[in-house]
Order: structure tokens, then C-alpha cells, then sequence
């Protein structure tokens, strides 16, 4: 049985990109909005979530806090080149793997 990856990114190549490497032939979901991301996690909780930092409306740490305070869960979250370092030690407290 194939692992369930949900993946919260607003770039589409970048998404391709994560699915290539990381997902391989399993199967996937693509969220390109923080909002409907949340939702589909909490709808079908997946084996790990991939969470791009900065997404439209909601943030991947603020996606993170929130599904933090329900349960828990495998999230790696994609951060830019440089992150914000006041950010960083957060996401880390939050239980999320920083990529």
C-alpha cells in the first residue's frame, strides 16, 4: 500500500518537482491554496504533508499550527533560500521538519 502525500504548493513546477523525487507512483493531491489545503487535511488526513512556506492567505508555518493543535502528523515544510530567521526556530517547535 502506497503512502498518502499531500502537497501544499503554489508552484506547479515545484510540485512536479516533489512529486518526481519524493512521491514517486503513489498517490498524491496537489493544493495550490492554503485554505483548501487546511481542509483536505483535516477531511483525509494524509501520511505526510509537504507544506511550502509561503503560500497565498495562509502561511505554511500558520497551516502547521493549526493542524498541530488537532493532531499529528508527518509536515515537512519547503522554506526559501534565506527564511526569515525569526520564524525558523517556531516551525521547528511545531514539530516540522525545515527543508
Amino acid at each position: 500500500m502506497s503512502a498518502y502525500v499531500l502537497v501544499a504548493e503554489d508552484d506547479e513546477k515545484q510540485e512536479e518537482l516533489i512529486r518526481r523525487y519524493l512521491v514517486h507512483d503513489g498517490p498524491t493531491a496537489r493544493q495550490p491554496d492554503s485554505p483548501t489545503a487546511l481542509k483536505e487535511t483535516i477531511q483525509r488526513p494524509p501520511d505526510l504533508l509537504v507544506l511550502d512556506w509561503i503560500l497565498p492567505s495562509l502561511d505554511g508555518m500558520e497551516i502547521c499550527r493549526r493542524i498541530r493543535a488537532t493532531g499529528d502528523m508527518p509536515i515537512l515544510i519547503l522554506l526559501p533560500v534565506s527564511p526569515p530567521d525569526a520564524d525558523t526556530p517556531r516551525g521547528a517547535l511545531w514539530g516540522c521538519c525545515l527543508l
